[in-house]
């Protein structure tokens, strides 16, 4: 009995060693197929790291070009002293700029010599990039930008980033706008712009200022800037009330100081019948611009799809 004893609690160490033995089988397997896929795992994870870092990168350099003016902010006034490139419209009433509504000309700027190296200096020299504009609903391109060296076509990864922004394809820029002036019988309304726009010296050597007026019924008014008449009640009652007019503003009309100067837009009167309504718009355009290429369709910004493609070289 003594000798059966023995045997059976020698059996249960065997047992024992046994469910031990079986349970290191598959795990052991586990461990040889991690072991041998270890390369592709350590890929895997490594390649995940660097395309959540090319899309925070890529997303970061699309919000400094569309939400910011750039540092100075009027760094389109002198290009060669940039420090950052921003592509926002700058406010200078509220001092800050205006996010996603792109500036005409600090867009023409970084079609320039200027524009690649400056987009690389946000992105990085490690990326290569595109930039597309295009109407909403349409692949025609209005406006492109590239980096050179890798396409985006040999590109083993790339990130989109896509944002609408406002922009007109017009050489110059509203400035200062009334909208929707006019008023409901009674006494004729006065309206200011509630932005003025700024002039100095400078200003008027390189730009030239126009008054567009888009009529929808409104029977009469006169358009002044700062103290000085443009368009008189008389004049405009002279037209058809459904007529648009192109203006320019002369000179001696506008602040020529050695620093920027507040001008502003006033409606003097507006008299209508009820629902019908006028705007007024300043427009800044390069010296010499012809009244005959300042239309609505071009000067009022529209809606675009903004694109921005990232990739590393």
């Amino acid at each position: 009995m003594e000798t059966l004893k023995i045997f059976n609690d020698d059996s249960k160490g065997v047992a024992l060693s046994l469910d031990l033995l079986l349970a290191l089988i598959p795990l052991t397997l586990v461990l040889g197929l991690v072991a041998a896929n270890m390369g592709n795992i350590m890929y895997e994870t490594q390649d995940t790291i660097y395309r959540s870092s090319l899309e925070r990168v890529a997303a970061d350099t699309t919000n400094t070009l569309l939400k910011t003016s750039g540092d100075p902010y009027n760094w389109e006034t002198n290009p060669s002293q940039v420090n950052v490139v921003g592509l926002a419209q700058y406010d200078p009433t509220n001092e800050k700029p205006i996010e996603y509504t792109l500036s005409t000309k600090k867009m023409a700027l970084l079609k320039s010599s200027l524009g690649e190296q400056a987009i690389q200096n946000i992105i990085g020299d490690q990326y290569g990039f595109y930039i597309v504009l295009t109407p909403i609903n349409s692949d025609e391109i209005i406006w492109n930008l590239s980096s050179t060296g890798t396409s985006k076509e040999s590109a083993k990864d790339v990130v989109k980033i896509e944002r609408n922004v406002l922009y007109t394809e017009f050489s110059g820029e509203v400035v200062s706008s009334i909208k929707n002036a006019g008023h409901d019988y009674g006494r004729p309304k006065d309206y200011e712009a509630d932005k003025p726009f700024p002039t100095s010296q400078y200003d008027l050597e390189i730009y030239d200022y126009y008054i567009l007026i888009f009529n929808r019924g409104v029977t009469s008014t006169s358009v002044w800037i700062n103290q000085y008449e443009v368009m008189s009640e008389n004049d405009f009652k002279g037209h058809d009330k459904y007529s648009n007019w192109t203006m320019i503003i002369p000179e001696d009309y506008l602040k020529d100081g050695i620093n920027p100067e507040d001008n502003y837009l006033t409606l003097k009167k507006v008299a209508s019948n009820p629902n019908a309504r006028m705007d007024a718009y300043v427009v800044q355009v390069p010296k010499g611009t012809s009244p005959d290429d300042i239309e609505s369709g071009d000067v009022l910004p529209k809606s675009y799809l903004f694109q921005f493609y990232a990739w590393t070289k």
